[in-house]
């Protein structure tokens, strides 16, 4: 193989091979009452084989379990809270062959008001095994304009923790670092969304983010 004038490499002959395999298995109850309630259990594997390049191979495994629970506190008043657990391990047969756990819990108030509004308000604590414990918050206003449109505004935090592989790596290809401190960020967003003829929807949004600590590889 050998790299290009624009940095990425070129290898005749090459080619890899992929096998996603995904489980899950789920419980639902508090349908009949209008309650979205879930157990969820799943195990995600995903296998990619490169030959005649990188010669490299990429076993990832996940498995989670995810709990949700809504109560009807009022004809217009509902909380929905829950939580999740994810364990994910990395192993490329060359440099990585570790794991990382994430726990998370959450709740989310939602109120109907007069005039066809509704608000939302929400907050979501994730603890990762390496990266640590942070918060993040969710504000959201929607109008049903009619039967077939609503315009909503939205104002919600994010935070994305890096990879094992974007940690870990260390091969002539891929180098990571282990000091990789969480992505986080905001984004306001205002959209539309609406039912046009013969089953078209038609949606639009705008939004603007603010980016910290953005992560991503350096070719």
């Amino acid at each position: 193989g050998y790299l290009k004038s624009d940095g990425t490499s070129y290898y005749p002959g090459g080619y890899w091979t992929s096998e996603d395999n995904n489980v899950a298995l789920t419980y639902q109850w508090g349908k009949a009452i209008g309650s979205n309630n879930s157990l969820r259990f799943y195990h995600n594997q995903y296998e990619t084989i490169h030959y005649g390049s990188l010669d490299a191979t990429y076993d990832l495994t996940a498995n989670g379990l995810d709990w949700q629970q809504s109560w009807k506190l009022g004809e217009a008043h509902t909380l929905v809270g829950g939580t999740e657990w994810r364990q994910e391990k990395l192993d490329d047969h060359v440099s990585i062959n570790k794991g990382f756990t994430t726990s998370a819990v959450y709740i989310e108030d939602r109120w109907k008001l007069p005039s066809n509004w509704t608000i939302s308000l929400g907050s979501r604590y994730d603890d990762h095994s390496v990266s640590g414990g942070h918060t993040t918050s969710r504000l959201t206003a929607n109008r049903e304009i009619n039967s077939k449109t609503n315009a909503y505004v939205s104002w919600g935090q994010y935070i994305k923790n890096p990879t094992i592989a974007q940690m870990y790596s260390n091969t002539q290809w891929w180098k990571g670092n282990p000091g990789l401190r969480p992505e986080t960020g905001e984004t306001v967003t205002f959209g539309i969304n609406t039912k046009l003829a013969r089953g078209t929807k038609l949606q639009a949004s705008v939004y603007r983010s603010k980016i910290e600590d953005a992560i991503d590889w350096d070719w």
